[in-house]
């Protein structure tokens, strides 16, 4: 009933400006696979001890045997979802109503979905998100204000964390939009950007600017 200026007469209406929201950038980046046909959770196992390797003592002497221990990772199926309310007569008399409204609602469900993904708490039907998991790496970066010599170093600290615990590079690193948009602010003592694009090359940047990661599009 609130959506008057989509009843005829209308004007503009394919220029709509649908509600601003923050999309699924994280969601997307990271991986993602299908969900069984059935159930209402999915059980990956995990190892927690491994087996062992070692030279053999003598000939025909014993080998390293140590057993083998696993677990189970249970994540629960979580269910996001909202509806929308509209007039019989927008319904009716309006134009092009379901698609709008289906992609205000896609645009909402995508932001509900990435904030889970991030802080999810793992409760009440939500999804545990991975800066609430237990035994992550974590830093506390700054405890004055942020120069970006004690974000470089805490960023360089966690990609080694996670090397000598994972042994494998970390794939990608996030940042809030104000933290990224700071970092490229930063010029060193020369007024030289420390964040430049890729097409001009680094010189003494600590990092180099391409396309954002931008919010896609609802499908």
């Amino acid at each position: 009933s609130g959506a008057a200026g989509l009843v005829i007469p209308q004007y503009l209406v394919d220029q709509v400006a649908l509600v601003a929201r923050a999309g699924r950038p994280v969601a997307d980046s990271v991986m993602r696979l299908g969900l069984p046909d059935t159930g209402m959770s999915v059980i990956i196992p995990r190892g927690t001890t491994g087996a062992t390797a070692a030279s053999q003592a003598t000939e025909n002497s014993n080998v390293s045997n140590t057993d083998e221990a696993w677990t189970n990772l249970t994540v629960p199926v979580v269910t996001i979802a909202g509806q929308q309310d509209i007039s019989r007569q927008l319904l009716e008399r309006g134009a092009d109503i379901d698609p709008l409204v289906y992609a205000d609602l896609a645009q909402a469900y995508m932001t509900e979905l990435d904030r889970q993904v991030v802080v999810g708490p793992g409760t009440g039907n939500q999804m545990l998100g991975m800066l609430n998991t237990a035994g992550i790496n974590q830093a506390t970066a700054f405890t004055a204000a942020a120069t970006v010599a004690t974000l470089y170093s805490k960023l360089a600290g966690q990609i080694n964390a996670v090397q000598t615990t994972r042994f494998a590079a970390p794939t990608a690193v996030f940042l809030h939009p104000r933290r990224w948009n700071w970092l490229i602010a930063q010029l060193d003592g020369q007024s030289r950007p420390l964040v430049v694009p890729t097409e001009n090359g680094p010189l003494n940047a600590i990092g180099v600017s391409s396309e954002p990661v931008d919010t896609p599009a609802a499908q």
